[in-house]
């Protein structure tokens, strides 16, 4: 039986063909690569597989990655200054505030966690508010500062083994349940809070915070001071019936066009985080007549680069400065990953 098209690519080859066929002469070539060969290390010696995290963060030094890129284009430099976009740049985009996260991270040890370490997110070893990997300053809500989401936030993975792996997908994320407790959790937990006004399966989801916050008056006090600066903020429209797909969402899985996020498409569509890796190169696309590089929640993006551009429009940023060269970095970074080696090597057959 032939392996799928999509299994291949998401398994990092290339669609298999013996041959490859000319589709405007009908001549046939030999396939310009062996589908199942051992993909190149274009790692350029950064470490985007291990057990320690502090490894995969390049022991803290891609700080500054990006001027050093820009003073000097090396290839070094500009998987350096990618390797930081992907785990800091968030293109723009306004994220939840940065009070209510940085109380929900430091204040519910049970329920959240450090790094939203229960909802299946990775403590940042340099983070002094113990923020998770993924969460990098996004740009103000009015006068509030915000955390917004990266692209590390879906696509560092542990692998069954231990392992860190960038590129991979985190399938234990819970991001229904998370972003419950930003958008939910504050309305509801606030004194006369109507909880008709909210989805019961939503409530169901928030309530072990809001006991646990309902439970002790100096957390009750710390929790309404850290929304006063929320205070005449305009909050994105969140209806029940939104409430409660989030409230149904398994870890791992997401709608990224939904409410309250800057773009609803008014269609409730459920996927499953991706890897990063073996995506397929513009040559290798044209080698096997592809339209599309399998991105994207229906698989259509033309190109990674394109796929790229979208997040900017997703982030509801404006901002006309992020031309391609200036996300040239990131995808040079991204096209660098490849699938982790297995944790047993030639295993007994």
């Amino acid at each position: 039986m032939p392996i799928p098209l999509l299994a291949l690519v998401l398994l990092g080859c290339p669609p298999p063909a013996a041959e490859d066929t000319d589709i405007d002469s009908g001549t046939s070539s030999a396939a310009p690569t062996d589908p199942f060969a051992p993909m190149a290390d274009a790692s350029g010696g950064l470490t985007n597989v291990s057990t320690d995290l502090k490894a995969v963060l390049e022991d803290g030094t891609l700080d500054g990655a990006c001027d050093d890129w820009e003073s000097d284009p090396s290839e070094l430099n500009t998987l350096r200054c990618g390797k930081w976009m992907f785990f800091n740049e968030s293109f723009g985009t306004a994220g939840a505030p940065a009070a209510l996260i940085d109380f929900l991270v430091n204040n519910l040890p049970q329920q959240v966690g450090p790094g939203f370490e229960k909802q299946g997110m990775f403590l940042d070893p340099y983070s002094s508010k113990n923020l998770p990997v993924g969460l990098a300053a996004g740009a103000p809500m009015g006068n509030v500062p915000t955390y917004a989401f990266t692209c590390a936030s879906c696509h560092l993975g542990q692998l069954p083994d231990g392992r860190y792996a960038v590129g991979a997908p985190n399938h234990a994320y819970d991001y229904g349940q998370q972003n419950l407790l930003i958008a939910v959790l504050p309305g509801l937990a606030s004194p006369g809070a109507d909880p008709s006004a909210f989805h019961p399966d939503a409530i169901a989801e928030v309530q072990p915070a809001k006991a646990a916050i309902e439970a002790d008056v100096g957390l009750q006090i710390a929790f309404f001071l850290n929304l006063l600066p929320l205070i005449g903020a305009t909050v994105p429209e969140f209806s029940k019936e939104n409430q409660g797909h989030y409230a149904h969402w398994k870890p791992g899985t997401m709608d990224f066009f939904i409410e309250p996020l800057p773009i609803d498409d008014g269609t409730h569509t459920v996927h499953r985080i991706p890897p990063l890796w073996g995506m397929p190169a513009a040559d290798e696309q044209a080698d096997y007549g592809m339209d599309h590089a399998l991105l994207g929640w229906t698989g259509n993006t033309t190109s990674l680069a394109n796929f790229l551009d979208g997040f900017v429009v997703l982030g509801g940023s404006a901002d006309e400065s992020w031309t391609p060269e200036r996300v040239a970095p990131l995808e040079t970074y991204l096209r660098s990953l490849t699938p982790p080696t297995p944790p047993v090597q030639d295993p007994d057959a």
